[in-house]
């Protein structure tokens, strides 16, 4: 298990090591390094060459199913007591094409009791989208541009992806970031949205249980969830030090 600290740069911005509440980093294999939280199942997992010497994990397209499933536990669920908590999903990542979705962390079923959901949708707009567990309630942030390729114009381009919410129940309270740099929005929601409720459905990571068309299509490494609604300047600081290939939990 790494151990949880805070690594400070140059640049003083302090990373909140302490609140990362799970971190599925690869290193040739699926475990939480961080709270145990690991896979109760996985779907052709394989491993490749990643970042600063260490092991990503190859989630594959819609004809070759792959994913992790992580069951329900009360650290994966930012539900509250009449407040939603703040978090934040963080991953790098080397997309293999431009398809139309690309779903890296889904908390529920196929259909419904969902709770969030952090992706690339529709050709790769960065998404994040939270329900309340009803199927006309919830609110998302889409980012204006699509990410690009990972293939175009450099064929081994890593892309760091962030995705947060401060808790406001509102659709400004979602941010997405590309590389570390806020991305301009989209902001929606159908409804009244009542809040995040966990009703006990998994985590799903690679996919969206159900959708082989929205599988990951994608190296990723280093996916970690935050119990905390991360800066625009730790964002900065994050991608920075995980592009460089730095191991926070080493």
């Amino acid at each position: 298990m790494g151990k949880k600290m805070f690594f400070r740069k140059s640049s003083a911005v302090e990373l909140p090591i302490a609140n990362i509440v799970s971190a599925w980093k690869g290193d040739g294999n699926t475990n939480d390094s961080v709270d145990g939280n690991s896979p109760v199942s996985t779907e052709n997992i394989t491993y490749v060459e990643g970042l600063g010497g260490r092991q990503a994990i190859h989630y594959f397209n819609a004809a070759i199913i792959s994913s992790m499933t992580v069951a329900d536990n009360d650290n994966l669920s930012f539900a509250g007591v009449g407040v939603d908590l703040p978090f934040s999903g963080s991953l790098l990542c080397r997309r293999n094409n431009n398809g139309n979705a690309y779903n890296f962390f889904h908390k529920g079923t196929n259909v419904f009791p969902n709770e969030y959901t952090m992706w690339t949708q529709a050709t790769a707009y960065l998404e994040i989208e939270l329900r309340d567990n009803t199927s006309g309630n919830w609110i998302k942030a889409t980012s204006v541009s699509p990410v690009p390729n990972s293939g175009f114009p450099e064929p081994d381009l890593w892309q760091h992806y962030i995705w947060t919410y401060n808790g406001d129940r509102t659709p400004t309270g979602l941010k997405v970031y590309y590389n570390g740099i806020e991305q301009a929005c989209t902001y929606t929601s159908s409804g009244v949205f009542s809040g995040l409720k966990n009703l006990g459905a998994p985590l799903t990571i690679g996919r969206r249980p159900g959708h082989a068309a929205y599988s990951a299509k994608a190296y990723v490494q280093d996916q970690y969830l935050w119990n905390v609604c991360l800066t625009p300047e730790q964002c900065l600081e994050l991608a920075t030090q995980q592009k460089a290939g730095i191991d926070l939990l080493p």
